[in-house]
């Protein structure tokens, strides 16, 4: 499906798997692995890094992503440091354990301040990430604001060496390792909103007598710049009294919900200075969330007798109308639910079944025929098989394992079939895909669903579509991925590669269910599935019936609607 992501790191997380990935002495196992890939440890020979900078994705980060970051390191308490970017430039020294710096700007912005950690002492806080994370490679991380919660996806990988990380406030991608001493260090490191790339040039061990940690002449001090971490509720005892929000009036998404930012920077002043990628369960109210959100106020946070900015995040919710004079929908999770409850007999009804259908695929050479079967005894045993040609496929359930087959081979098939046949293993797999269509709701996001009426070969209809609207109400398989249902919420119609269209509805097991189905490219059927026979199942059906001869698996194998 198409989940809305964060652009840069943080979805980065949603193909991380939620698995723990190492064993029970993961704690030392992450700690010795970041000990090998990165500078700041105790045993790091003095060393001059330079890296260079420039945007993530030229033409469609900022222009200003650019610049250099300098560090000469002796140890802990002598070093130098320097970054120059059009946004900020820094020039910082610690000798003796007292630091000093020049700073050309009022605010260390945070994806400069992320990448330049990114490069000696990416996971400032080790300590507190593995008692969030408790070994997972990912996990959720909460924010309240006292009232409500939302949470932001974090993730750490680290196969023998950091390759990536990231939570609030730290995070990057890792790569082109090379030794340098005892270490194998990154020298291509991603990071920070926007998202940046920072190029390590040098990495060289360095003399500390060559080097100078005096402070510069005729170059005056600033007010040192340090940047903490907090929760939001320690954040918000700090903000001060203002108007509360107001949200415009919505054409699509949810009326009611809760948004959470990927960060929000407060400087020195008290004033919000970089707000990240707003999370909301209506995305189009995502600018007036960030103008309401920059807006916002705080007391100077102080540390040690010192203003410091502040990293933390901001949770709230919303609660809006749409235009005036403009229908109101249901939520599209609903429509999925009703939709599926009232097409499927699997959902519908509580009678073992067996369904039987014909599937002929037109192909230049002439149609090939195939077979459909569901069997359902339960919910958690049933199997759904289909033929194409020498091609077969299957998924079942027998109690708590899942399997799944495929054998043979898949026919030739029309161009336009090959797309669909790959991204489903086979042709006979989107032949599963097409007869059961509406996705899963479990780990739903409300916010990439549109909803409107339109109108299928002359039928008034709900449409639930994500991705870029269709022209003309045609469906480009590419881009788009939507579902029509009619007045008493039966799927009529699904655009997700192919043109699909069901009709032909009668009862059965307390399901309407579709007839007839066909696979469109423009005007002309490609895919035809006729049901031909739904019975009741013999009740004496043997438990056996649902295996399958592959390795059973004690998760589903797909996120379709075989997942049940």
């Amino acid at each position: 499906m198409h989940p809305s992501l964060r652009v840069g790191l943080l979805f980065a997380v949603l193909a991380v798997p939620a698995l723990l990935v190492f064993g029970g002495d993961w704690r030392d196992q992450i700690r010795s692995a970041l000990e090998k890939s990165t500078l700041d440890q105790p045993s790091t020979p003095p060393f001059h890094l330079r890296a260079e900078l420039s945007p993530y994705r030229p033409g469609i980060e900022p222009a200003y992503l650019t610049g250099t970051i300098e560090i000469w390191w002796v140890s802990p308490t002598q070093w130098k440091r320097e970054i120059r970017s059009p946004q900020f430039h820094q020039l910082a020294i610690m000798n003796n354990g007292k630091e000093w710096q020049h700073n050309d700007g009022d605010y260390f912005p945070e994806w400069l301040r992320e990448i330049t950690n990114d490069l000696f002492n990416p996971i400032p806080d080790l300590d507190r990430v593995l008692d969030e994370s408790s070994g997972a490679a990912s996990w959720q991380s909460f924010s309240t604001d006292g009232s409500v919660r939302k949470s932001v996806g974090c993730a750490l990988s680290v196969p023998g060496l950091l390759t990536f990380g990231t939570c609030t406030g730290w995070g990057g991608e890792f790569s082109d390792f090379e030794t340098f001493g005892n270490r194998i260090i990154a020298r291509t490191i991603s990071a920070g909103e926007p998202h940046a790339t920072a190029r390590v040039a040098v990495l060289e061990n360095l003399d500390p007598a060559s080097v100078s940690f005096t402070l510069p002449p005729n170059t005056p001090s600033s007010p040192l710049i340090h940047t903490v971490i907090l929760e939001e509720l320690s954040l918000r005892k700090n903000l001060q009294p203002g108007p509360p929000p107001q949200w415009p009036p919505v054409q699509d998404g949810p009326l009611e919900g809760l948004l959470t930012t990927t960060y929000v920077l407060v400087d020195r002043t008290g004033a919000v200075r970089d707000v990240g990628m707003i999370l909301s369960d209506n995305p189009m109210l995502n600018d007036a969330a960030n103008k309401f959100i920059t807006g916002l106020r705080f007391k100077p946070f102080v540390v040690n007798g010192e203003p410091v900015q502040v990293v933390s995040r901001i949770t709230m919710p919303f609660k809006t109308v749409r235009p005036s004079g403009m229908e109101t929908f249901d939520s599209a999770r609903n429509y999925f639910e009703h939709g599926r409850k009232i097409t499927s007999p699997a959902f519908s009804g509580v009678s073992p079944y067996v369904l039987h259908a014909t599937v002929q695929v037109y192909t230049q050479s002439g149609v090939l025929q195939g077979q459909y079967t569901d069997t359902w005894k339960a919910d958690d045993q049933w199997k759904r098989e289909a033929t194409i040609g020498q091609g077969y496929y299957a998924r079942s359930r027998n109690g708590g394992n899942y399997y799944m087959l495929m054998s043979g081979i898949d026919p030739i098939l029309p161009p336009q079939l090959q797309t669909a046949a790959r991204a489903y293993r086979s042709i006979s797999a989107f032949v599963l895909k097409a007869i059961e269509p509406i996705p899963p709701t479990d780990d739903f996001y409300e916010a990439d669903w549109r909803i409107r009426r339109d109108n299928v070969d002359g039928v008034s209809s709900i449409r639930v579509l994500s991705g870029y609207e269709p022209q003309n109400g045609v469906c480009d398989p590419e881009h788009t991925y939507a579902f029509w249902f009619d007045s008493t919420g039966r799927l009529i119609r699904v655009c997700e590669r192919l043109d699909i269209r069901y009709s032909d509805f009668t009862s059965f097991n307390g399901a309407q269910i579709p007839q007839h189905i066909r696979v469109l490219v423009g005007d002309k059927t490609i895919i035809s599935i006729q049901v031909n026979e739904m019975l009741p199942l013999n009740l004496d059906t043997p438990n056996e019936t649902f295996d399958l001869p592959s390795d059973p698996r004690t998760r589903s194998f797909t996120a379709a609607i075989e997942a049940r």
